[in-house]
């Protein structure tokens, strides 16, 4: 998959409009390397699915450009995907995770914690394999452009780790991790 920089910057949900953050960044954030390793470590991921150049976690990784949304993801190459999708877009995304879980495609989603939407009750609940709720707020990072980025304070939701894999589907098991443990433990030093 070639390397296209395009981040998708132009749409704004309901779910964001508490935000403190300007409307064209709030899709831009790249997730902690801490938090990715802590995923990664336990799921093994060899695909980003919802990425730009600043902020892919893993090679390959799927731009918006090449609309993760439209293709399949069940494919012989990859056996698990990283999802950091765009915030506005989540319920979309969620829906996507199911459709290919169900095709045999293993899928990890870092999104808000639920506290009503439709996408979470219609494509999560008793169809996603697992939730692991991170306790304590996360500071997604912001992309400087250069390779780096500047971990940003001031999350208003909590988040959490969707699992899609079919294997275990019908029954969503429920789980907690501790931010501070998973930082201690997989954080590394800038």
């Amino acid at each position: 998959m070639k390397r296209l920089n395009m981040m998708r910057t132009d749409l704004m949900a309901s779910q964001q409009q508490s935000s403190n953050t300007k409307p064209s960044l709030r899709d831009s954030w790249q997730t902690p390397q801490w938090l990715f390793n802590w995923a990664d470590a336990r799921f093994n991921f060899d695909i980003d699915l919802a990425a730009s150049f600043d902020n892919a976690k893993v090679d390959p990784y799927v731009s918006i450009e090449n609309d993760s949304l439209s293709g399949a993801w069940n494919c012989e190459d990859f056996n698990c995907g990283w999802v950091n999708p765009p915030y506005s877009e989540t319920g979309r995304w969620l829906k996507k995770g199911w459709e290919e879980a169900r095709k045999g495609f293993r899928s990890v989603f870092l999104v808000p914690a639920p506290s009503g939407e439709n996408g979470y009750k219609d494509y999560v609940f008793g169809k996603a394999s697992e939730i692991i709720f991170i306790n304590g707020r996360v500071a997604f990072e912001l992309p400087n452009g250069d390779g780096t980025a500047t971990p940003v304070n001031g999350n208003t939701r909590g988040s959490c780790l969707i699992i899609y894999n079919r294997r275990y589907e019908g029954h969503t098991q429920i789980s907690w991790v501790n931010r501070d443990d998973m930082k201690a433990e997989y954080e590394v030093s800038r």
